[in-house]
């Protein structure tokens, strides 16, 4: 009986061959667990599913970040012949019917128990359920020499968080007798850094179940969360925030094996970020080049994955330096027009009586010295066209938009012959069009065309869980272009960006950071006094002691406002150094978080 041979060609191993049995299905991903890996970055760890018939087969999308396509046209399920194009993202594949004996393949892969007694049609038939094991370690061992080939601890963090499900995974640096500073992260951070109760608690093993600090691996319990934390070098400390459960130790000590092995690499020094604790996304993963953990954001990142796939016009909003620019890039990089053109233009830069021009272009003889050339829809033409900040866009011209949209013509200025124009538009703005439209100032018919589906993106005050996760982006892309080295963010600083208001949202932090890192001196932390002062002059503002004020207080109220003030005044006089401000108060660094988490103090 003739075989079913898929074909894939890794661009560095070559060809590779997986026969496919008939009856059976197997899960395709870019880890281990997966039946067959297909070891791509842009692919998925589990990425999609063929189900082998008798002489066709069925391939499902598993919610892949990058998509599936066969034979060029993006699908969420359908079937497929010998001979046709599969492609996970990037990576092509194919299926051959051969003769026995033709080919040699791989060896034979068992496929991974899946969920059964649902409809074979649906969706959700396809999810598989593994508990984490041998595999999980073997691709634990895959992911740390991908991290050092690609970047470094940031990227392993990433890829520990996706395979083991922890919540969150950060790598914190410790100074002799001085504060924690974060040096890369991953997932969501919860609590972690707006309290200072809890980082020290972890740190220090109290209130943990063994908490010992001799122990390589220290499981601390405090309210709902668990917390797991290890040394992975130097100064340097892996703290997980756990999901359902907690991994066993055994586990948690090959991660902290792996990561410390990623940390003592050639290409690193130990622990700055700058040296690669943070991956630059390729240009060809535009998605994740929008940054964040925090269910808002990742939401318009699904959504953006699903308009991509359609033709028709998007309008992004949201505040200014939310990142519109790159959600309209991650759907043009995703769309079936990813191989054309991307055109951006800011409707309010360019001079209204430059603008019909910039947008149509100049036809020949148009005026006297003034050369034809293409307008932006010519120069975008079977791609995406970005009209940024459309609501500035003139009225009269707003009419002719609307021409070009409808009709799919266009006139150059000088010229009434039009010309034909296969572009889509995604618009943004950060003002309510609706209002612009009921005040007339915007046409309601151009509106409801551009308006076909709809993003919002959140301002990072909504969203503060990102913000570790940007700050140790922006550090890193800083510190490599100024040839800095720093090591981390103190947790006293990222505090205060955690508490900020951001009006300039994530356009105004990465600026922030990029003074800090002109600020600082090489090799060292970022801590509040690098950060500017409207960010810091009310976090270091501090109410003096009035001894008049205590006389309509109870006795405990009273020697709380007195512990409070004497604990102030001790940080003052340490620099915010908490460790020595513990010493001159005559208590332990734990028991100093303990009384600043009880009385409230930041």
């Amino acid at each position: 009986m003739a075989r079913y041979i898929l074909l894939y060609i890794h661009p560095d191993l070559g060809e590779q061959r997986f026969e496919l049995r008939r009856g059976m299905s197997y899960r395709l991903g870019s880890r281990g667990s997966a039946d067959i890996v297909i070891p791509q970055k842009d692919v998925s760890r589990n990425h999609a599913v063929i189900s082998v018939g008798e002489h066709s087969f069925h391939i499902t999308d598993l919610d892949s970040k990058n998509g599936t396509f066969v034979n060029g046209t993006r699908i969420s399920s359908c079937e497929f012949r010998c001979g046709d194009e599969v492609r996970l993202s990037s990576a092509l594949l194919t299926v051959v019917e051969v003769s026995s004996g033709t080919f040699a393949v791989a060896p034979e892969i068992q496929p991974t128990s899946r969920v059964e007694g649902r409809d074979r049609d649906s969706r959700e038939t396809h999810q598989y359920l593994k508990e984490p094991g041998v595999e999980d370690m073997v691709g634990l061992l895959e992911d740390l020499a991908a991290s050092i080939r690609e970047g470094g601890a940031g990227e392993l963090l990433m890829r520990v968080v996706g395979r083991f499900g922890f919540l969150g995974a950060f790598l914190v640096y410790r100074e002799p007798g001085g504060d924690a500073a974060l040096v890369a992260s991953a997932g969501d951070s919860g609590g972690l850094f707006t309290d200072p109760g809890i980082l020290s608690g972890i740190l220090d093993g109290a209130g943990g179940e063994g908490g010992a600090r001799d122990r390589k691996v220290r499981q601390v319990t405090l309210g709902e969360r668990v917390y797991l934390a290890g040394g992975v070098g130097e100064g340097c400390e892996l703290v997980v925030m756990a999901g359902e459960r907690a991994p066993a130790v055994a586990d948690l000590r090959a991660i902290l094996a792996a990561v410390g092995v990623v940390l003592s690499a050639d290409s690193m020094g130990l622990p700055h970020p700058s040296g690669g604790a943070v991956v630059l996304t390729e240009p060809g993963n535009a998605m994740e080049e929008i940054l964040g953990v925090s269910a808002a954001i990742q939401e318009c990142k699904k959504v953006a994955a699903e308009y991509a796939r359609l033709e028709e016009p998007v309008m992004i909003t949201g505040e200014s330096g939310t990142g519109k620019e790159l959600f309209a890039r991650a759907i043009h990089a995703l769309s079936p027009r990813s191989s054309g053109p991307f055109v951006a233009v800011n409707c309010a830069a360019i001079p209204p009586d430059l603008m019909e021009a910039e947008l149509f272009g100049v036809a020949s003889g148009a005026a006297t010295g003034v050369d034809p050339r293409p307008g932006r829809f010519q120069s975008a033409e079977g791609g995406t066209l970005f009209l940024d900040e459309i609501g500035d866009l003139p009225p009269p011209l707003q009419a002719k938009l609307l021409r070009v949209l409808e009709e799919g013509e266009l006139y150059r200025v000088g010229e009434d012959v039009p010309v034909h124009c296969d572009v889509r538009v995604i618009s943004a703005t950060n003002r309510s069009i609706r209002e612009d439209v009921k005040r007339g100032l915007f046409r309601a018919d151009l509106f409801y065309r551009l308006h076909v589906f709809h993003i919002h993106v959140p301002p990072l005050r909504e969203r503060r869980q990102d913000i570790p996760v940007l700050v140790n982006e922006f550090l890193d892309r800083a510190a490599r272009r100024m040839e800095r080295h720093i090591n981390g963010v103190s947790v006293r600083a990222l505090q205060v960006l955690m508490d900020y208001e951001w009006p300039g949202n994530v356009r105004e932090l990465r600026s922030e950071l990029v003074r800090a890192v002109a600020a600082v001196t090489p090799g060292a932390i970022i801590d509040v006094d690098h950060l500017s002062p409207e960010l810091t002059g009310g976090a270091m503002a501090r109410e003096r002691f009035d001894i008049e004020a205590l006389a309509n207080l109870s006795l405990a109220e009273a020697r709380g406002a007195v512990e409070r003030e004497l604990i102030r005044r001790a940080l003052e006089a340490c620099g915010g150094n908490q460790t020595r401000a513990a010493e001159r108060l005559g208590l332990s660094r734990a028991g100093l978080y303990k009384k600043m988490r009880k009385l409230g103090i930041s």
